[in-house]
């Protein structure tokens, strides 16, 4: 038996995608699921355990592991497993969970915490680091030798072999092979990877070719180093007091609030430049350096509103990428347009692409750092013989549910340890009756069905849900739920067969990465699904992506002439999707929800 595993190893959103082509199967989940740090930097060895305990497959019977990773390593790309060691300690000597728990601890960490964690489970561990950090086990490496020797550790009689791809192809290829179309034009971009803020390519006859490359121009600032308009968008995250790398979707959210038109947009626009002749975007290190320097963007925030500061930033990332985007294309030919990387999160920038760019745009579903596990696994495939007949299983698996799933038994064995806080009734089917009269009820409720999503979104299967009919519903999701910030908005499930409907135009975006704007006349209708400028990050279902969740949506039709639902993940804010049927139980006892979906039964606190 043998495995692909491409694997987003080390850094920030570790992940694994993992692909067994004996059973045509794909397990794919980011290490965060698993710990519910958000964004996890440690190693994604309990991904695959998982994997192993879900599939219940035997590690000692694999033959062959062929790992690839999606950046490349040279003699100055190292990194230590002490640092791993060190961090997943920490959690578990201080039980310390959640970002927030950890954030809080390191602030006043004490010395004592080191000396209590010497008498620790694996506090051996922490003195040899300190003592020997001359041992093999401690010295820097290469992130291929790291994850070969850890991957060789969990499959002891496989051959291990291991190959690193380019960062940016990795995510390009992510975005074709689940995109439905067969010509494609390619384009990637996030912060960093491997000297490059964005790639282009074309897709041929199956055959990618690269069309240009946006290079990573480093600039060194008191607070960041920042080289990419991706890195420009997360410095000023940073400076309005959210969390770079996690929050972006804040400042896209509040910028809908805001005036974009003064002096910083306009001294953001002097930093890049299109370079029409190499198809490329070119940052002039100068003037960022000029702009973003301490006391000079101080200046901009301590005077300016956080609305307008965000609307600046906002509209500076749609203005340079939106003409890149439209060259791009226009120089290819093909206007099949796949996007990846972590700035095509940006659902407002991937509105606008589909509105001034072209009509036939697919968003990859794990378009940040996890998704380039998912193309670096496949051209693992590729370099040992499989062809694209071989590959085209993969090409069908059009919606994301990748994850891990649990059986009614599992489910069971869990509320019944909870008996005492919460009770249940097992429902044999036709769930959605009952569902959808609580939501008719005005009640707020969480899904916990089937596998669980790949990738940043909740579609369905690890969801909260309500009514988008009564503005109030948004404002208590928000503050007695997922106690987040009011201005956030939250996103719809809406049957396909309501998209010409709702819509002044749209595509049948199945994974809610990008928005749309909705029709005035249905504004009152449906407020609680609409930001405060007419947009929806929409999920358009159909029976073919998920039979039971369009079943839902048809009895809600039924029962409010709308097959609409807010849809957003089932988590306490701070806190990462829930992945197994404890941390559901957790977060709905922790949160003011009404009800919970999980599986087959029904659960509701006990009074």
């Amino acid at each position: 038996m043998k495995l692909f595993i491409g694997t987003k190893f080390a850094e920030h959103d570790s992940a694994t995608y993992i692909i067994n082509p004996q059973d045509n199967d794909v397990f794919a989940m980011s290490t965060e699921r698993i710990t519910r740090y958000k964004h996890d930097f440690l190693y994604p060895v309990s991904v695959i355990e998982k994997y192993i305990e879900r599939k219940k497959i035997d590690p000692l019977e694999l033959s062959e592991v062929y790992v690839s990773l999606p950046f490349k390593s040279n003699s100055t790309t190292k990194i230590s497993s002490h640092y791993n060691i060190k961090e997943d300690l920490l959690r578990k000597v201080f039980n310390l969970k959640y970002i927030k728990d950890v954030q809080n601890f390191k602030k006043s960490f004490p010395i004592w915490a080191y000396i209590l964690a010497l008498f620790k489970i694996d506090g051996w561990r922490f003195i040899l680091s300190r003592l020997f950090k001359n041992l093999k086990i401690y010295k820097l490496r290469t992130i291929e030798e790291e994850a070969k020797d850890i991957i060789q550790k969990i499959f002891p009689n496989a051959t291990i072999y291991i190959k690193s791809f380019d960062h940016a192809y990795c995510h390009a290829v992510s975005s074709y092979y689940n995109s439905g179309f067969e010509d494609a034009t390619l384009i990637t971009m996030d912060g960093y990877g491997d000297g490059v803020f964005s790639r282009a390519y074309t897709v041929k006859n199956s055959k990618i070719k690269l069309v240009s490359t946006s290079s990573y121009k480093t600039v060194s600032l008191e607070r960041a180093n920042i080289g990419s308009i991706g890195e420009i968008y997360s410095y000023f995250t940073l400076l309005l007091g959210f969390q770079p790398q996690a929050d972006e979707g804040k400042v896209e959210a509040l910028a809908a609030y805001g005036n974009f038109d003064n002096e910083l947009y306009h001294r953001l626009m002097e930093t890049v430049s299109l370079n029409k002749d190499t198809h490329t975007l070119e940052l002039d290190d100068k003037k960022c350096f000029e702009l973003l320097q301490a006391e000079v963007v101080k200046k901009y925030i301590d005077n300016m509103t956080k609305e307008d500061v965000s609307a600046a930033v906002q509209k500076y990332l749609e203005d340079t990428t939106i003409p890149y985007y439209k060259d791009i294309v226009e120089f290819t030919g093909i206007d099949n347009v796949c996007l990846s990387g972590g700035v095509t999160a940006n659902v407002i920038m991937n509105l606008n692409i589909f509105e001034h760019v072209t009509k036939k745009l697919h968003i990859t579903p794990a378009m940040g750092d996890e998704g380039s596990s998912e193309g670096a696994a496949i051209l693992m495939m590729q370099e040992n013989g499989y062809s694209e007949d071989d590959l085209e299983w993969i090409k069908q698996n059009k919606m994301p549910y990748l994850g891990s799933e649990y059986t009614n038994e599992e489910i069971k064995t869990v509320l019944d340890r909870a008996k005492e806080k919460v009770s249940y009734q097992f429902i044999d089917k036709n769930w959605q009756e009952e569902v959808a009269s609580l939501v008719e009820q005005k009640k707020i409720g969480a899904l916990f069905q089937g596998r669980m999503e790949w990738g940043p979104r909740a579609l369905g299967n690890r969801s909260i849900i309500a009514l988008t009919n009564d503005k109030d519903i948004r404002t208590k999701i928000n503050k007695e739920i997922k106690k987040r910030p009011l201005f956030q908005p939250f996103c719809p499930s809406i049957l396909v067969e309501e998209k010409e409907r709702l819509f002044e135009d749209a595509y049948n975006n199945k994974h809610m990465t990008c928005a749309f704007r909705l029709k005035k006349e249905f504004y009152d209708n449906i407020p609680s699904s609409i930001h405060v400028d007419g947009t929806a990050r929409v999920q358009f279902v159909s029976q073919e992506d998920n039979l039971e969740y369009h079943k839902l949506l048809l009895k809600i039709k039924e029962k409010t002439g709308f097959g609409i639902l807010i849809n957003t993940s089932f988590n306490k804010h701070g806190r990462t999707i829930v992945e197994t049927p404890s941390d559901a139980i957790d977060d709905f006892l922790d949160t003011d929800l009404d009800y919970l979906m999980i599986g087959s039964y029904l659960v509701k606190r006990v009074d």
